[in-house]
């Protein structure tokens, strides 16, 4: 692409030599000569420059910058990759143990929550939490239906005698243990 630019500028700037029909090489041959020194000067240049850029660098690196730093600000170190400083950041995550309550209780963080999803993702500290709500999630729903099971009088005798009645009756203490735990643990708005 560059050739044919140069050719076509020296081809119109040399009407007079193309006229006389012994244009094109000798107007190749001046392209050669006046322009093809221009860009190897002009090569060698950037190579010098690009090296002593890098030598500068290299030499600014190793006098200013260190390879590993300690924010005290923020409590987070650094490491030195190439130019660029990167946190060591190191999540130690627990196993994700958690089911449906931990679940929705990632899924309310993230949507209305966001910042503090953020910072426990961050820290490392989001599947402990997880695990810990969905933990205490179930065991309220136990008890509750325990509590609730004993006020409404839902007994085994009731289970042995009328079936569907007392599936019917567990089922709604169930969702209504469950609905409980929901506002109080899951989408509870203080933290």
């Amino acid at each position: 692409m560059i050739w044919w630019r140069i050719l076509s500028r020296e081809i119109f700037r040399t009407r007079k030599s193309w006229k006389k029909n012994d244009g094109w090489s000798k107007c190749h041959r001046e392209v050669l000569r006046k322009e093809w020194h221009g860009l190897k000067k002009n090569e060698e240049w950037k190579i010098s420059n690009v090296r002593k850029i890098e030598q500068r660098t290299e030499e600014w690196r190793s006098k200013d910058m260190k390879k590993y730093i300690y924010d005290e600000k923020n409590g987070l170190s650094y490491t030195l990759y190439g130019d660029y400083y990167l946190s060591d950041l190191v999540i130690n995550e627990e196993e994700p143990t958690y089911r449906k309550y931990g679940i929705l209780r990632k899924q309310f963080l993230k949507e209305h929550r966001p910042a503090r999803y953020q910072y426990l993702l961050m820290t490392g500290k989001l599947i402990e939490q997880l695990n810990a709500v969905d933990q205490e999630a179930r065991e309220h729903v136990e008890i509750l239906m325990k509590q609730m099971s004993k006020q409404l009088v839902v007994i085994e005798e009731l289970k042995s005698k009328n079936q569907m009645e007392w599936v019917g009756k567990m089922n709604n203490i169930k969702s209504a243990a469950e609905e409980i735990v929901l506002k109080r643990i899951i989408y509870e708005c203080s933290e």
